[in-house]
């Protein structure tokens, strides 16, 4: 993303621009179809912590395949385990709903989170692009074709080539 783009993303993404866009979401979700989505935060004693929005992937036809739209921490409380246990948490609701596979889009330039869709086990499956103040901006979407990998209780985690399941 150039430049000036950045810096009036940065200028005009404010906490209160965040609070309405989750509002206008949360209320799209419970206008429209809330048994096919989920929202969860996570939140401790100081307030929240981190959130995860999923839902029917756009375009998919079959009605199996759900995407995540959003899964943000605070940079803070990264490498504590709240992405993964966030991401766990919607899969398996994601899962009761009747998904069966998981895609996940994030920009190709951001490397820490593509390192943390990996480690979880996601696959990068494909490209595409999302328009950011007029800049076409390249996505990874990377994919869990059996979104209940995300919560196997693996002996070795599902990332590494050698893993079993427990007896």
């Amino acid at each position: 993303m150039p430049d000036v783009a950045f810096q009036k993303r940065v200028d005009e993404w404010t906490p209160e621009v965040s609070a309405r866009g989750w509002a206008r979401a949360i209320a799209e979700l419970s206008d429209g179809n809330p048994e096919r989505g989920v929202i969860l935060v996570a939140e401790d004693d100081g307030g929240l912590l981190g959130l995860v929005s999923g839902s029917a992937a756009e375009g998919d036809l079959s009605g199996t395949t759900c995407e995540i739209g959003a899964l943000y921490v605070l940079p803070r409380r990264r490498g504590q385990g709240i992405g993964g246990s966030l991401l766990r948490a919607a899969s398996s609701h994601l899962a009761g709903l009747g998904y069966t596979e998981l895609h996940i889009g994030v920009l190709s330039a951001n490397r820490p989170a593509r390192a943390f869709y990996e480690a979880m086990g996601g696959h990068a499956k494909g490209q595409g692009t999302i328009d950011e103040e007029g800049y076409l901006l390249p996505l990874t979407i990377y994919t869990w074709a059996d979104i209940t990998d995300l919560n196997r209780d693996w002996t070795v985690p599902p990332w590494t080539a050698e893993r079993t399941r427990p007896n």
